[in-house]
């Protein structure tokens, strides 16, 4: 008996139907390497010592490498002409020598590659500006009234005298028109790491009697400073220090939290201040 059932299929000698074919994927571009950014470490130093830059790309460098153009609008900054970035590698630095300058300035390092550039800014200071110390105490008494102690100290009224290491500054000023003097210490959060240029969380106060390997540190006191308690901040703006303990230039301003609802805020400005001799126990080898 003959089926009536005629449809054909794989298992009767029949040709199954084609699935439809998919359409093809796009191609996945290949990443290309272009210059991403040009830094300075230090990026802000006296006029004369050198600094270093940095050059990033957005990939590794293909086979052969980049050779980046250098260039920069300031006389007083030489540079190499160019810098290679070897073959897989993203990042390179160079070398950036420069000259005293009479008055402070920005040079400008610009970077070249393909077509694309990438500009990185390096503050040149002279050795001009003066050298002070000031504060302002605030007391805030229960019924709210406020009053101030102030205080400000040149170099031409006072004595100053500073050491450093590689996490601190330490300074000293005095007065003898004054009949005072005071101290001021600024420090990062432990000893392993460098000072630098930024603003800084207070932490510990030697006042107030925490591990300085709790956070950053500052430390006040003398005539006419409120005693302090953990709290307030300090940022540096300038900071230019060598490896044996010399401060060549320093900028700081801060503000510190003392006992109830006192404050005392100020600024503090150094440049090739006096060294003291006793302060070969904080050089950095």
């Amino acid at each position: 008996m003959t089926s009536c059932n005629t449809r054909s299929s794989v298992f009767d000698g029949g040709v199954a139907p084609s699935a439809p074919v998919p359409p093809p994927l796009p191609a996945v571009p290949v990443p290309v390497s272009v210059l991403f950014s040009t830094t300075m470490s230090p990026a802000g130093l006296i006029g004369g010592r050198p600094s270093q830059g940095r050059l990033l790309l957005t990939q590794p460098a293909p086979a052969g490498g980049k050779t980046v153009a250098l260039s920069t609008d300031d006389p007083s900054v030489t540079l190499p002409p160019n810098a290679h970035i070897p073959q897989g590698a993203d990042a390179v630095t160079f070398p950036v020598t420069t000259a005293p300058v009479n008055a402070d300035r920005q040079a400008t390092i610009t970077a070249s590659l393909d077509g694309r550039t990438a500009s990185g800014t390096l503050s040149l200071w002279s050795l001009a500006l003066p050298t002070f110390f000031s504060f302002s105490n605030e007391t805030v008494a229960p019924n709210g009234d406020r009053t101030f102690v102030t205080r400000r100290v040149t170099a031409d009224s006072g004595r100053f005298s500073a050491f450093c290491s590689r996490h601190r500054v330490s300074i000293w000023i005095s007065s003898s028109a004054q009949s005072a003097s005071w101290s001021a210490e600024f420090m990062s959060r432990n000893t392993s790491t460098p000072l630098r240029t930024g603003t800084y969380q207070v932490q510990c106060t030697v006042l107030g009697g925490c591990s300085f390997e709790m956070g950053p540190t500052l430390s006040l006191s003398g005539t006419g400073i409120c005693g302090a308690v953990p709290g307030g901040s300090f940022t540096i703006h300038e900071l230019d220090m060598t490896s044996r303990g010399v401060v060549r230039r320093f900028y700081a301003t801060f503000e510190e939290r003392c006992t109830g609802t006192s404050r005392v805020t100020g600024e503090v400005r150094l440049t090739n201040p006096e060294r003291l001799a006793d302060d070969t126990s904080c050089l950095t080898p």
